[in-house]
């Protein structure tokens, strides 16, 4: 038959014939390998490929072959295969730059050859470890105005070497930079997380121009300095990115500006006046006085009325309570009346309200 199982180790001859009935024949002897071989414990290797999915590329000549040929005769040859049977008949063998496809854990077949003859079969079962610790994404932290910062990773790890030469879980560091530690399982599989400290500091709010007087079109600009990155608000609730507030309602607010690194909050407070476009001066209680809300939060202002014609009609300061619609003991009729406010900087702003009766 063409497949034929020994039941003894004599010889078996074969007959050959050509095409004239000639024969002749050839004694062939049957050797059977029976050489004693260790299998192997698994070899074990790290997933250090950007994908932890248990797949990575094997030099099987480098990281295998050397413990195989362990305690054996020098000369030997070593080739390797996916199956037993494939290891047996010498088909398809693997390449020696080979990714396991069973991911993992996987066994393939070493065939051993001494010269022409095989040495033996052998199992190696190579295991793939991925090392995929909690909360190791490169991280960005803020040192406030130079102070200390902690740089920490999980505990419990066999080794952690630091960039500073440092072996703790946990180092303190004063200077912005760029910082590593290479921590290690007790596989022997390695990964680096990368620290990058930038220095950051709370602001120092140098001046705010304030656009009032204008109704809805009031505005605030907020002016600071600092090596930080900053946020800002005029109710300490609701912050933007921008040092400019539009569409601001007349008011007295609290300006905060806040270091996005958490370096602290400073505030400050102002007014963002208006004046009315009224009044009524008729005695019942209801608007019956002209006055700028809020104007006594900027000392030393002084509000100058005059009629159409530019005649002084009236003035008063922040101090004073506004105009009642009187002047020198006289009614002043209905009509629009223009007015001068003169703040300490001696900035001005005019404008005029009418008064009804």
């Amino acid at each position: 038959p063409t497949n034929f199982q020994n039941i003894t180790t004599n010889q078996i001859f074969a007959s050959v014939s050509n095409n004239y009935g000639c024969y002749n024949y050839a004694t062939i002897n049957l050797a059977i390998s029976n050489n004693a071989l260790t299998i192997p414990n698994p070899i074990l290797n790290c997933d250090t490929d950007t994908i932890p999915d248990g797949f990575r590329q094997f030099d099987l000549n480098i990281e295998i072959s050397p413990t195989l040929q362990t305690g054996l005769p020098t000369g030997l040859i070593i080739a390797y295969y996916a199956t037993e049977n494939n290891a047996i008949l010498e088909t398809n063998q693997l390449p020696n730059s080979f990714i396991n496809t069973t991911a993992f854990q996987q066994t393939i077949y070493a065939r051993i050859i001494n010269g022409p003859d095989c040495y033996g079969i052998v199992p190696v079962v190579l295991e793939i470890s991925v090392f995929n610790p909690p909360l190791f994404q490169d991280e960005t932290i803020y040192s406030c105005s130079g102070n200390p910062v902690n740089l920490t990773v999980v505990n419990g790890y066999s080794s952690y070497n630091w960039s500073t030469s440092a072996i703790t879980n946990s180092i303190t560091v004063t200077n912005p930079g760029n910082y590593s530690v290479n921590v290690t399982n007790s596989n022997g599989c390695s990964k680096t997380k990368n620290f990058v400290v930038l220095e950051s500091e709370i602001a120092t709010i140098n001046s705010i121009e304030i656009k009032d007087f204008d109704s809805i079109n009031n505005s605030v600009q907020i002016n600071v300095s600092g090596n930080g990155y900053y946020e800002f608000s005029l109710d300490g609730n609701q912050f933007q990115g921008s040092p400019f507030f539009t569409n601001v309602a007349p008011n007295n607010y609290t300006v905060y500006v806040k270091d996005k690194n958490g370096c602290g909050i400073v505030k400050q407070q102002i007014t963002v006046l208006n004046y009315p476009r009224f009044f009524t001066p008729n005695g019942d209680g209801i608007n019956d006085i002209w006055f700028i809300k809020n104007i006594g939060n900027r000392p030393k202002t002084k509000i100058t009325i005059f009629d159409r014609y530019g005649k002084l009609i009236y003035q008063f300061n922040e101090k004073q309570n506004g105009w009642n619609g009187m002047s020198n003991q006289n009614i002043m009729i209905s009509s629009d009346y223009w007015f001068i406010v003169e703040f300490e900087n001696k900035n001005t702003v005019k404008g005029h309200f009418s008064l009804k009766r």
